[in-house]
């Protein structure tokens, strides 16, 4: 009763076949995905994982799965504990859902045989949580590069990328490695089955031998030719002396130790002494010395149409018609010699050297060396035929000049609705504004990455503000003197005064909170700068979120300028000049700390200024 209530709670699949396990013995079923959830909608698996109902199999056992037909998704299977009982299921790698009907091999061992059916795992030391290989050590694969042997992923999705085995000759080991040669996952681990003698075959089950993830055999030796053996015995007579003396046989004459070969395998040489360019030819009697004949027709070389034989070299003769084009496309060429910068032209019967037309558009342009050059009093336009300038775009939006092509963006000009774009190629690049002088320049103002506004160089410092230099001098920075005023506090906490957990979300640093009279209509700019030390979570990992709002006479506006922190054990949260205008009156400046998730935070030191510059 306890297993069908079990299956109705799974929106997973349903077991097809029966089967009977035997200890050690390799067992087959078929997986079918259904669609099948009871009536209040709870389940414990979903499409993305085949549930393999069978309470024998534990997580001693050993699995391997195949997509019937055969998919090009990579499989994996996991084991886990549901209400006691010991649950396999099927899954995709990369975590997608499976489509019902789909129907899934499975092959297992419930008793696994250790030295053929075994668990590799992956995990390194804490120190070390992503490696790029993991070495396989197994009686029965180290020093074995011809192993063949079948694997599938073990896990809930670990290392959800395809993998690949190699045998290291040096190490004696196999190993595995991602395909696509990111890391592997620290808990990652594969259900391995090392094939004895022939691979298993199921009557009705074909074995896809082009399945990825058969490994094949390896040869890392080149065989060694036995020696060959012609059946008969060597009867050799041991010279006794050294060289030998005596008469020589074979193809050798004369006596030893000086010999002469008067035979090539066993047919004559003649003794007529050789010219130079002659060659041994076999005269139906011996080989002789003679002159070397043209193949097929048993003459001597002789040189043909537009070549010249010279003892054994052959020449062309450059000048013969054979070797000059009197025709192109059988249209005839002109034998007029050519002079420089001329091209050929078609006269009609026959192309002839000629000067290259010069068309009234191209007048003004001249090459000189690598430079363009137009000497035309006219104007450059692209794509405006209207234009009146000297040089005109036409009137569309976007880019219009690229100055330098940058990795993430270009330097340029560009044109968009009611607006001029001068633009940088990157976030952290400036825009300046100066002169050249011999190549050096030389900046007089600027746009800083940040949005600062640099004058020579300059920024100036926070609350400050231009002057005019009038006719004399570029403006320069300067504070209003007694008109403004600044405001700053700093403290330190100790961890238990501003410890922000989940039933103390917020705190209000009131050591770093302003109290301030304004008589004329003014602009705050408020900088604050906080120190928190965040949580860590069971695996020594950041868990948290954090924040700090401004509040002005006791109102919390979101608007107000928010600083954010996230997942770091110590970090500052800062808030850089953030504006704004009041009326004459008592303001109450305060910095709000809230908890947004996460366990607790701790806000150890910080430093709070207000700078007051009147309006008016």
């Amino acid at each position: 009763m306890k297993q069908e209530t079990f299956q109705k709670k799974l929106y997973l699949f349903a077991l097809i076949a029966t089967m009977t396990l035997h200890s050690f013995a390799q067992q087959h079923l078929t997986l079918t995905c259904n669609n099948s959830t009871n009536t209040n909608g709870s389940r414990e698996c979903n499409t993305a994982c085949a549930l393999i109902y069978t309470p024998p199999l534990n997580d001693k056992a050993i699995l391997l799965a195949y997509q019937s037909p055969a998919g090009s998704r990579t499989l994996g299977v996991w084991c886990k504990k549901v209400n006691g009982l010991w649950i396999w299921n099927v899954n995709y790698q990369d975590a997608k859902m499976m489509n019902y009907g789909e129907k899934f091999e499975v092959e297992y061992y419930d008793n696994p045989d250790p030295d053929y059916q075994f668990v590799h795992n992956v995990y390194q030391t804490p120190n070390a949580p992503k490696i790029d290989t993991s070495y396989i050590d197994h009686v029965n694969l180290n020093g074995n590069p011809k192993a063949n042997f079948r694997y599938i992923a073990r896990g809930n999705g670990t290392n959800m990328y395809p993998v690949t085995f190699q045998y290291d000759r040096v190490k004696a080991r196999w190993y595995l490695f991602n395909t696509n040669h990111k890391q592997l996952d620290l808990f990652a681990a594969y259900n391995i089955v090392i094939e004895k003698g022939n691979a298993f075959t199921k009557p009705d089950i074909t074995i896809d031998t082009s399945h990825p993830k058969i490994i094949t055999r390896l040869t890392d030796t080149i065989p060694v030719k036995s020696p060959v053996n012609n059946g008969g015995s060597c009867n050799c007579t041991i010279p006794g002396s050294l060289p030998p003396n005596g008469n020589a046989g074979g193809d050798l004459g004369g006596t030893y130790p000086s010999p002469s070969v008067i035979k090539i395998a066993g047919r004559p040489v003649s003794g007529i002494s050789p010219q130079t360019g002659d060659a041994l030819i076999w005269n139906g009697v011996a080989w002789e010395p003679a002159p070397e004949k043209a193949a097929g027709n048993g003459t001597n070389y002789i040189a043909g149409l537009g070549l010249a034989l010279n003892g054994n070299i052959l020449s062309a003769l450059k000048d013969d018609p054979i070797w000059n084009a009197a025709k192109i496309v059988g249209r005839d060429v002109s034998t007029n010699p050519p002079t420089v910068g001329q091209v050929l032209k078609w006269a009609g019967g026959a192309w002839v050297p000629a000067d290259e037309n010069s068309g009234n558009s191209a007048t003004g342009w001249s090459l000189n060396g690598n430079n363009l050059i137009n000497t035309n009093t006219g104007n450059v336009v692209i794509g405006n035929p209207t234009s009146n300038s000297t040089l005109s775009f036409p009137a569309t939006l976007g880019k219009k000049i690229t100055l330098y092509p940058g990795a993430s963006g270009d330097v340029g000009i560009g044109v968009a609705g009611n607006r001029l774009q001068i633009y940088a190629d990157n976030p952290n690049a400036d825009v300046a504004i100066g002169y050249d002088a011999a190549g050096t320049f030389t900046e007089r103002l600027a746009v800083k990455a940040n949005g600062a506004l640099a004058i020579n160089g300059n920024t100036g410092q926070p609350g400050q503000v231009l002057t005019s230099g009038g006719n004399s001098g570029p403006p320069v920075w300067a504070s209003g003197g007694n008109n403004i005023q600044t405001f700053f506090k700093n403290a330190t906490y100790p961890n238990s005064t501003t410890h922000l957990t989940s039933s103390n979300r917020g705190y209000i640093f009131t050591p770093l909170m302003h109290n301030l009279t304004i008589t004329k209509k003014s602009r705050l700019i408020i900088s604050a700068n906080f120190y928190l030390i965040g949580p860590m979570n069971a695996f020594g990992a950041p868990n948290g979120n954090a924040n700090v709002t401004i509040i002005i006479n006791g109102i919390h506006n979101p608007n107000f300028y928010a600083a954010t922190v996230g997942n770091s054990t110590f970090t500052s949260l800062v808030i850089s000049n953030f504006m704004y205008d009041v009326n004459p009156g008592n303001y109450l400046i305060e910095f709000l700390g809230e908890l947004v998730s996460g366990s607790e935070f701790d806000i150890v030191a910080g430093q709070s200024s207000i700078i007051v510059v009147p309006l008016e």
